[in-house]
Protein backbone atom coordinates (compact mmCIF):
# COMPACT_ATOMS: atom_id res chain seq x y z
CA UNK A 1 0.00 0.00 0.00
CA UNK A 2 1.25 3.75 -0.34
CA UNK A 3 2.51 5.28 2.55
CA UNK A 4 1.57 8.55 2.36
CA UNK A 5 -0.59 9.25 4.83
CA UNK A 6 -2.11 6.01 5.44
CA UNK A 7 -2.57 5.75 9.65
CA UNK A 8 -4.97 6.46 12.57
CA UNK A 9 -5.62 9.39 14.03
CA UNK A 10 -5.90 9.39 17.72
CA UNK A 11 -8.08 12.54 18.78
CA UNK A 12 -8.76 13.79 22.28
CA UNK A 13 -11.72 15.54 22.75
CA UNK A 14 -13.36 17.19 25.41
CA UNK A 15 -16.93 18.68 26.48
CA UNK A 16 -17.12 22.27 27.52
CA UNK A 17 -19.97 20.96 29.51
CA UNK A 18 -17.14 18.35 31.23
CA UNK A 19 -19.76 15.70 29.89
CA UNK A 20 -21.08 15.04 26.42
CA UNK A 21 -24.42 13.22 26.22
CA UNK A 22 -25.59 11.63 23.11
CA UNK A 23 -28.43 8.95 21.81
CA UNK A 24 -27.17 5.44 21.73
CA UNK A 25 -27.17 5.55 17.92
CA UNK A 26 -24.61 8.37 18.56
CA UNK A 27 -21.90 7.03 15.39
CA UNK A 28 -24.63 8.33 12.55
CA UNK A 29 -23.50 11.97 14.37
CA UNK A 30 -19.55 11.22 14.17
CA UNK A 31 -19.73 10.23 10.18
CA UNK A 32 -22.13 13.43 9.89
CA UNK A 33 -19.07 15.24 11.43
CA UNK A 34 -16.38 13.41 9.80
CA UNK A 35 -17.69 14.44 6.17
CA UNK A 36 -18.60 18.00 6.91
CA UNK A 37 -14.56 18.37 8.32
CA UNK A 38 -13.57 17.30 3.76
CA UNK A 39 -14.00 19.87 0.93
CA UNK A 40 -17.21 19.92 -0.09
CA UNK A 41 -16.59 18.67 -3.65
CA UNK A 42 -14.56 15.87 -2.23
CA UNK A 43 -16.97 14.72 0.27
CA UNK A 44 -19.61 14.60 -1.92
CA UNK A 45 -17.41 12.83 -4.36
CA UNK A 46 -16.97 10.06 -1.54
CA UNK A 47 -20.58 9.96 0.24
CA UNK A 48 -22.30 9.48 -3.42
CA UNK A 49 -19.57 7.68 -5.47
CA UNK A 50 -17.09 6.48 -3.06
CA UNK A 51 -14.78 3.49 -4.71
CA UNK A 52 -16.06 1.11 -7.02
CA UNK A 53 -16.06 -2.74 -7.62
CA UNK A 54 -18.66 -3.46 -9.29
CA UNK A 55 -22.01 -2.53 -8.04
CA UNK A 56 -20.45 -2.07 -4.70
CA UNK A 57 -19.37 1.02 -3.94
CA UNK A 58 -16.75 1.60 -0.72
CA UNK A 59 -16.13 4.83 0.98
CA UNK A 60 -13.00 3.76 2.33
CA UNK A 61 -12.88 4.90 5.86
CA UNK A 62 -13.49 3.82 9.55
CA UNK A 63 -13.74 5.31 12.90
CA UNK A 64 -13.93 4.17 16.53
CA UNK A 65 -16.86 4.45 19.15
CA UNK A 66 -16.23 6.99 21.11
CA UNK A 67 -13.91 5.71 24.04
CA UNK A 68 -13.45 6.67 27.97
CA UNK A 69 -15.42 6.61 31.23
CA UNK A 70 -19.03 7.13 30.11
CA UNK A 71 -22.27 6.30 31.97
CA UNK A 72 -25.65 5.05 30.41
CA UNK A 73 -29.18 6.67 30.61
CA UNK A 74 -31.79 4.14 29.56
CA UNK A 75 -34.26 5.99 30.77
CA UNK A 76 -33.19 8.72 28.05
CA UNK A 77 -31.56 6.07 25.91
CA UNK A 78 -28.48 8.50 25.91
CA UNK A 79 -25.10 7.83 27.31
CA UNK A 80 -23.04 10.26 28.81
CA UNK A 81 -18.86 9.96 28.04
CA UNK A 82 -16.98 11.90 30.72
CA UNK A 83 -13.76 14.36 29.62
CA UNK A 84 -11.71 13.21 28.01
CA UNK A 85 -13.07 11.25 25.25
CA UNK A 86 -11.25 9.28 22.07
CA UNK A 87 -12.06 9.14 18.77
CA UNK A 88 -9.70 6.80 16.08
CA UNK A 89 -10.44 7.76 12.59
CA UNK A 90 -8.48 5.77 9.77
CA UNK A 91 -8.42 5.38 6.23
CA UNK A 92 -6.01 4.37 3.35
CA UNK A 93 -6.93 7.32 1.85
CA UNK A 94 -4.30 10.30 1.59
CA UNK A 95 -6.73 13.04 0.61
CA UNK A 96 -9.19 12.12 3.46
CA UNK A 97 -6.76 12.16 6.10
CA UNK A 98 -4.89 15.31 4.90
CA UNK A 99 -8.15 17.44 5.02
CA UNK A 100 -9.93 15.86 8.17
CA UNK A 101 -6.11 16.57 10.16
CA UNK A 102 -6.12 19.99 8.77
CA UNK A 103 -9.71 20.70 9.83
CA UNK A 104 -9.30 19.59 13.26
CA UNK A 105 -6.00 21.76 13.64
CA UNK A 106 -7.80 24.96 12.26
CA UNK A 107 -11.00 24.75 13.89
CA UNK A 108 -10.59 23.12 17.29
CA UNK A 109 -13.12 21.48 17.78
CA UNK A 110 -16.05 19.14 16.31
CA UNK A 111 -19.79 19.55 15.83
CA UNK A 112 -21.83 16.27 17.17
CA UNK A 113 -25.33 17.26 16.68
CA UNK A 114 -26.33 20.54 18.31
CA UNK A 115 -22.90 19.88 20.63
CA UNK A 116 -19.42 21.10 20.23
CA UNK A 117 -16.58 19.19 21.15
CA UNK A 118 -12.89 20.74 21.59
CA UNK A 119 -9.96 19.02 19.61
CA UNK A 120 -7.41 18.33 22.83
CA UNK A 121 -4.80 16.52 21.10
CA UNK A 122 -4.12 15.04 17.21
CA UNK A 123 -1.86 12.26 17.46
CA UNK A 124 -1.06 10.34 14.28
CA UNK A 125 0.23 6.57 14.43
CA UNK A 126 1.07 4.72 11.76
CA UNK A 127 -0.48 0.81 12.06
CA UNK A 128 2.02 -2.03 10.09
CA UNK A 129 1.47 -5.58 10.11
CA UNK A 130 5.05 -6.69 11.62
CA UNK A 131 4.08 -10.28 12.14
CA UNK A 132 2.13 -12.74 10.85
CA UNK A 133 -0.67 -14.20 12.62
CA UNK A 134 -1.62 -11.04 14.07
CA UNK A 135 -3.84 -10.48 16.90
CA UNK A 136 -6.64 -7.14 16.87
CA UNK A 137 -9.08 -5.91 18.81
CA UNK A 138 -11.76 -4.39 17.88
CA UNK A 139 -12.03 -0.54 18.57
CA UNK A 140 -15.62 -0.21 16.74
CA UNK A 141 -17.78 -4.05 16.05
CA UNK A 142 -17.44 -5.79 12.63
CA UNK A 143 -20.59 -6.69 11.48
CA UNK A 144 -21.01 -9.43 8.31
CA UNK A 145 -23.91 -10.22 7.15
CA UNK A 146 -26.05 -11.72 3.87
CA UNK A 147 -29.17 -10.62 2.38
CA UNK A 148 -31.59 -13.67 1.89
CA UNK A 149 -34.70 -14.96 0.61
CA UNK A 150 -37.30 -16.65 2.75
CA UNK A 151 -39.82 -18.84 1.51
CA UNK A 152 -42.57 -16.60 0.85
CA UNK A 153 -40.10 -14.51 -1.18
CA UNK A 154 -39.57 -11.89 1.42
CA UNK A 155 -35.55 -10.50 2.12
CA UNK A 156 -33.73 -10.47 4.95
CA UNK A 157 -30.57 -9.59 6.62
CA UNK A 158 -28.62 -12.36 8.64
CA UNK A 159 -25.85 -10.73 10.94
CA UNK A 160 -23.33 -13.93 10.94
CA UNK A 161 -21.70 -14.28 13.99
CA UNK A 162 -17.44 -14.70 14.45
CA UNK A 163 -17.29 -18.78 14.96
CA UNK A 164 -20.17 -19.21 11.91
CA UNK A 165 -17.84 -20.30 8.69
CA UNK A 166 -19.58 -17.41 6.38
CA UNK A 167 -17.82 -14.35 9.00
CA UNK A 168 -14.47 -15.24 7.91
CA UNK A 169 -14.95 -15.76 4.33
CA UNK A 170 -16.90 -12.81 3.53
CA UNK A 171 -14.42 -10.66 5.42
CA UNK A 172 -12.10 -12.03 2.97
CA UNK A 173 -14.05 -11.53 -0.04
CA UNK A 174 -14.67 -7.74 1.45
CA UNK A 175 -11.06 -7.07 1.42
CA UNK A 176 -10.63 -8.30 -1.93
CA UNK A 177 -13.07 -6.55 -3.01
CA UNK A 178 -11.78 -3.31 -1.44
CA UNK A 179 -7.98 -4.03 -2.60
CA UNK A 180 -8.97 -4.10 -6.72
CA UNK A 181 -11.91 -1.02 -5.97
CA UNK A 182 -9.01 0.98 -4.76
CA UNK A 183 -5.84 0.04 -6.94
CA UNK A 184 -7.90 -1.21 -9.69
CA UNK A 185 -5.72 -4.38 -9.83
CA UNK A 186 -7.08 -8.01 -9.23
CA UNK A 187 -6.03 -9.68 -6.16
CA UNK A 188 -3.69 -12.56 -6.31
CA UNK A 189 -2.69 -14.19 -2.64
CA UNK A 190 -3.59 -16.36 -0.14
CA UNK A 191 -7.49 -16.16 1.69
CA UNK A 192 -7.37 -14.14 4.95
CA UNK A 193 -7.95 -16.71 7.95
CA UNK A 194 -9.80 -14.43 10.67
CA UNK A 195 -10.70 -16.70 14.16
CA UNK A 196 -11.80 -14.94 17.49
CA UNK A 197 -9.90 -15.26 20.64
CA UNK A 198 -11.86 -15.80 23.89
CA UNK A 199 -15.44 -14.55 23.85
CA UNK A 200 -16.93 -11.96 22.06
CA UNK A 201 -19.24 -9.46 22.62
CA UNK A 202 -22.70 -8.99 20.48
CA UNK A 203 -23.48 -5.35 19.90
CA UNK A 204 -26.52 -3.90 18.78
CA UNK A 205 -26.71 -0.84 16.97
CA UNK A 206 -29.24 1.52 14.93
CA UNK A 207 -28.26 3.68 12.42
CA UNK A 208 -30.84 5.56 10.81
CA UNK A 209 -33.31 3.51 12.31
CA UNK A 210 -31.94 -0.25 11.11
CA UNK A 211 -30.62 -2.61 13.61
CA UNK A 212 -27.01 -3.47 12.59
CA UNK A 213 -25.55 -6.80 14.97
CA UNK A 214 -21.79 -6.48 14.76
CA UNK A 215 -19.18 -7.84 17.03
CA UNK A 216 -15.86 -6.55 19.36
CA UNK A 217 -13.23 -8.75 20.34
CA UNK A 218 -9.84 -9.80 19.75
CA UNK A 219 -9.20 -11.81 16.73
CA UNK A 220 -6.03 -13.53 15.13
CA UNK A 221 -5.04 -11.90 11.61
CA UNK A 222 -3.60 -14.61 9.26
CA UNK A 223 -3.04 -14.17 5.30
CA UNK A 224 -1.59 -11.72 2.90
CA UNK A 225 -0.20 -8.38 4.79
CA UNK A 226 -1.22 -6.23 2.56
CA UNK A 227 -4.94 -7.26 2.52
CA UNK A 228 -4.60 -7.24 6.32
CA UNK A 229 -3.05 -3.84 6.74
CA UNK A 230 -5.56 -2.48 4.05
CA UNK A 231 -8.24 -4.02 6.62
CA UNK A 232 -6.72 -2.23 9.53
CA UNK A 233 -6.77 1.41 7.62
CA UNK A 234 -10.46 0.91 5.63
CA UNK A 235 -11.75 -1.82 8.44
CA UNK A 236 -12.88 -5.06 8.41
CA UNK A 237 -16.22 -6.59 7.42
CA UNK A 238 -19.38 -4.21 6.06
CA UNK A 239 -20.44 -0.74 7.13
CA UNK A 240 -17.08 0.55 8.12
CA UNK A 241 -17.64 4.21 7.40
CA UNK A 242 -21.11 3.74 9.47
CA UNK A 243 -18.70 3.14 12.29
CA UNK A 244 -18.06 -0.40 12.16
CA UNK A 245 -14.87 -2.54 11.63
CA UNK A 246 -11.96 -0.46 12.93
CA UNK A 247 -9.00 -2.74 14.75
CA UNK A 248 -5.76 -2.19 16.12
CA UNK A 249 -2.76 -4.60 16.79
CA UNK A 250 -2.29 -5.86 19.78
CA UNK A 251 1.23 -4.80 20.97
CA UNK A 252 3.55 -7.48 21.90
CA UNK A 253 3.67 -9.57 24.89
CA UNK A 254 5.54 -7.16 27.04
CA UNK A 255 5.10 -4.09 25.83
CA UNK A 256 2.77 -1.37 27.20
CA UNK A 257 -0.44 -0.88 25.26
CA UNK A 258 -1.43 3.04 24.22
CA UNK A 259 -4.47 2.43 23.57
Amino acid sequence: MNEGLSMHLHITLTSPTGALRLPFSYPYWIQSALYRALDARFATKLHDEGFRYGKRAFRLFSFSRLLGAYVLDRDRKEIVFSNPIRLVVASPLEEFLRQLSDLLIKEEGLRLGEQTVFIEEIAYRRVRVDRNPLVVHTLSPITVYSTMTRGDGKRYTYYYAPKEKPFAELIHQNLVKKWTALTGEPYAGPETVVKPVGRTRLHLVTYKGTVVKGWSGRFVLEGDPRLIELGLYAGFGAKNAQGFGLCEPLPDRGESQTC
